[in-house]
């Protein structure tokens, strides 16, 4: 029985991973979406609508974008300053 209930964690774990890389991939695709159209000067509305998700969704895409970008940006000058000197 104690067998059984360890192979039945192991699969339930499996199955979450699955589904979170699925997720993963989702949003990833998502944003990916976001960053198209807002380049051709969609409004969070309109790229809301298209995609069929909440405005709030987008408004949250962007945010998480916007700090990948500023932490990039960071790295870069730490890197380019710790270089120079």
């Amino acid at each position: 029985m104690v067998i059984s209930i360890q192979w039945l964690n192991k699969a339930k774990n499996l199955t979450i991973l699955i589904f979170t890389k699925e997720k993963s991939d989702q949003l990833e695709w998502r944003r990916s979406k976001v960053v198209e159209m807002r380049a051709r000067g969609m409004t969070d509305g309109e790229i809301a609508q298209e995609l069929q998700v909440s405005r709030t969704s987008i408004t949250s895409d962007i945010a998480y974008l916007r700090n990948r970008v500023k932490e990039s940006i960071k790295e870069y000058v730490y890197r380019t300053l710790s270089r120079a000197i």
